[in-house]
This record gives structure tokens, sequence and C-alpha cells, in this order.
């Protein structure tokens, strides 16, 4: 058996591994202005291994189980799943790593390359809504109140949101931690809207909220945590003597 360095192996791993990497993502098209290449996101193809593909994620889309995760694939299982079968068409070849549906039929799966789909057939085919080659800010999580707000999260504070259904997303800032005693109140420009939820740490806890605008808009501002210490948690009382 020929025989090769260590250092020639490593760097031909290295290599190998890098292209199923970018295939994932994109393909390399013809130099743009600046001279290199573009970047595009390709569809993900339909593969013979797709049930033994690496899953990040599954949901229910009614009775309906929707697994996602490398390389695009999508898997669907009807008889809960004892079978699984490959999605007919994802407009994206990303790690999808996140999936969540509002009823059975609509959803949508968020990954790698900031790539957001959506389904409104229970995850038989899915529409590219958005994604990012420019910079990779993967997507880590997708989350949906209703049929048309919802968030989807991401690298280095990445926060996304839309208020009509996906077809358009914005970048909500987050700002720095404050001062609960001197968080904005109603009346100023802006107001100390919804609590959104509350996180322990250690002693302490962390609360999350909302600033929104006057008047009740539902476009996010900023997004701001305070720090409760832990002495104004509820403590338990006394023990109950009979």
């Amino acid at each position: 058996m020929k025989r090769y360095p260590f250092g020639k192996r490593f760097a031909a791993c290295c290599i190998a591994s890098a292209f199923p990497a970018l295939a994932t993502v994109a393909a390399a098209t013809a130099g743009t202005d600046q001279g290199g290449p573009e970047l595009r996101v390709q569809p993900a193809e339909q593969l013979m291994t797709a049930t033994r593909t690496q899953i990040l994620a599954a949901t229910r889309a009614g009775k309906r189980i929707v697994a996602v995760g490398d390389f695009g694939v999508v898997l669907l299982s009807d008889d809960d799943g004892a079978t699984f079968r490959q999605a007919r068409s994802v407009r994206a070849r990303s790690t999808l790593t996140s999936v969540t549906f509002v009823d059975d039929r609509t959803g949508w799966a968020v990954g790698h390359w900031g790539t957001i789909l959506k389904t409104v057939d229970g995850g038989e085919t899915w529409a590219l809504e958005r994604s990012d080659v420019a910079s990779d800010r993967p997507l880590f999580s997708v989350y949906f109140r209703n049929a048309r707000e919802g968030f989807a999260v991401g690298l280095w504070s990445l926060l996304l949101h839309t208020i009509d259904g996906g077809n358009t997303w914005t970048e909500a800032s987050l700002a720095a931690p404050f001062d609960l005693t001197t968080a904005p109140l109603a009346g100023g420009p802006y107001f100390l809207g919804d609590y959104q939820g509350l996180a322990a740490s250690g002693t302490n806890f962390l609360a999350f909220f909302v600033a929104t605008a006057p008047g009740g808009s539902p476009r996010i501002s900023n997004l701001y945590s305070a720090t409760i210490p832990g002495t104004h948690a509820v403590r338990p009382g006394p023990p109950h003597r009979k």
C-alpha cells in the first residue's frame, strides 16, 4: 500500500472535506466586477442516502413529521416515524438547523448562509425567502407566533423579524443590558413594551423586554435585557405547622 507523509494526508483530508461544505451552500459562477467568483445558492439534490443524512431538527405539521438537516435535506414521515422520504423540492442546499409550522401546511426552515425557506404544502416543496452568501451568519432557530409574524435568530446576535409571513425580513438591533429602574416608561419617545421571558443566571434572573414605538406598532425597535438580583425573587415562606 502506498504511504503518504502525514502532512500531505492531512491536507488532502481538509481539501476533501471542504468540497461537500461548499456544495451545501452555493456554486461558483463566472467572475464578478471585482474579479472573484460569485456564490449562488443551489437547490438541494435528491439523494439516495437522504434518510442517512445528519438530521438537526424536527417538528410536527399536523400528523406529519418534518425533519431537516445537512445538504438541505428535508425528510417527511406520514406513519409516525416508521418510514421517511425526501421532500420533492428544496430551493437551497444549505445545512438546515431549525424548522417550525403554524398549521399542517405552512412552515419555515432556517440554516447556514442565512437561509430561510417556506413551505405551504406541508413540507413537500420549499421556496427560498432569504439567503446571504456575502457573509455566512447561520441561523440557528426560527419561531412564528402566527402565520404572519415570526423571528429567526443566528450567529453574532443576528435577529430577523417578519410581519408579513416571511415575504420580507428585517434585522432588529440588540441593545446592551440596561438598569431596570431607569428603563424607558410610557410617555417618552419609547416605552417598555412586551415582556418576553425570564432566564435564570446563578442567583439572579435575566428578564427580556421589547422597546416598541408609541401607538402599539408591531415593529421591534430594540430587544433589551435586565438583570434582576435573586433577592427580588419570590422566596418560599416558613414551613407550615399543623
